[in-house]
């Protein structure tokens, strides 16, 4: 009778272990590169070149009836000093914000209904870029992103909604509850309350070598319902076996109340497997602010993967920015310890970046 008892308990702890899991993963980037901008050049140890540095929990739990209980939490790192990222794992986080997992943090449901999730989520912008830049490293993406859009890479206080897929299109919806504005006092007067609310749609079409995507985003950049920053995108990227190539066009509008503050973007790029271990990617993308005058930033990136093991790739880099009409912009999406990215280049100026590096995926 015993040994049943003890069987059946056994089983059960079984059963009940295998309905539920929990997934530990993570990247650990570092490269030494030389940047340089305004004519001064620095080369030092830097963090999250290639791609950025992540720690991350996922789990789900089948709790019946159909459904699942899910959570994901992603906490940027800084390899080079250590440190806890921010939202993109190369500097640190706001000091007083507390924020560990600046990368997403969530909780919620799936069923037949699709998927809900609340807390920090990866916005449309972040997720259409990077979907339609194959190979296209961090320095590369995250720089064409912050010229090109209003958007950052995620956005607190927010629910969303994914539909289930139907015929390769799967809808997104994300509504941002606002109460964003760090006040001391957040969400409880007229003033503060609807900062930072806004909506976003997507919807994603995947069949076969072709993904594409469109979306749009509205967000309000005071508690005013006048002053809103829109974004929207469509891309594609298609997979020929030999090479995959992909391209995005965004627009945005940091104010709908003021002129000549919009910005467009176009990126193409493409990745080559040369052999099993070998792989060949570039990056090319242009920013536009059609001021009164206009502004462009031309991005270029050529990037070599050598693949040491199926975890392990050595890579070198070199990525660069180039302005005209009176532009600053520089490249983000790297750091070096206690300090930013590159400063802005100076007024057509030129900014670079050039270096080897080392990633690890677990």
């Amino acid at each position: 009778m015993k040994k049943t008892l003890i069987a059946i308990a056994a089983l059960a702890a079984t059963s009940a272990f295998a309905q539920s899991s929990v997934t530990m993963y993570g990247v650990v980037d570092a490269g030494v590169f030389n940047t340089k901008a305004n004519d001064v050049s620095q080369t030092a140890l830097t963090n999250g070149a290639h791609t950025s540095s992540r720690l991350g929990f996922k789990g789900t739990e089948d709790i019946g009836g159909g459904l699942k209980g899910n959570f994901g939490l992603e906490a940027g790192l800084s390899v080079d000093n250590g440190g806890l990222g921010g939202a993109s794992g190369n500097t640190s986080a706001t000091a007083g914000t507390n924020q560990i997992f600046s990368r997403g943090a969530f909780v919620g449901l799936e069923g037949g209904f699709g998927k809900i999730n609340a807390g920090k989520i990866s916005t449309h912008s972040n997720t259409h870029i990077l979907s339609n830049t194959p190979g296209a490293t961090n320095i590369a993406a995250v720089s064409f992103r912050t010229a090109a859009t209003t958007s950052s890479g995620w956005l607190d206080n927010t629910i969303e909604y994914v539909s289930p897929t139907m015929a390769g299109l799967t809808a997104r919806v994300l509504h941002t509850t606002g109460n964003s504005a760090a006040t001391g006092a957040e969400g409880i007067t007229e003033a503060t309350k609807k900062q930072g609310n806004g909506q976003e749609f997507g919807l994603a079409y995947a069949n076969g070598p072709l993904t594409a995507g469109v979306y749009t985003a509205t967000r309000k950049t005071t508690a005013s319902n006048t002053i809103e920053a829109k974004t929207s995108g469509v891309g594609a990227t298609y997979d020929f076996g030999v090479a995959k190539v992909g391209f995005s066009s965004n627009k945005s509008d940091p104010d709908n109340t003021a002129a000549n503050d919009k910005l467009e973007g176009n990126s193409f790029a493409a990745t080559y497997p040369v052999n099993a271990n070998v792989t060949l990617s570039g990056f090319y993308g242009v920013a536009k602010k059609l001021a009164a005058t206009e502004t462009k930033a031309t991005f270029t990136s050529l990037n070599l993967d050598y693949a040491l093991s199926k975890r392990t790739v050595a890579y070198t880099n070199y990525t660069t920015v180039k302005n005209s009409g009176g532009g600053t912009t520089s490249l983000a999406g790297m750091g070096t310890s206690n300090s930013a990215p590159l400063g802005a280049a100076a007024a057509n100026g030129k900014a670079s970046a050039i270096g080897v590096g080392i990633r690890h995926s677990f």
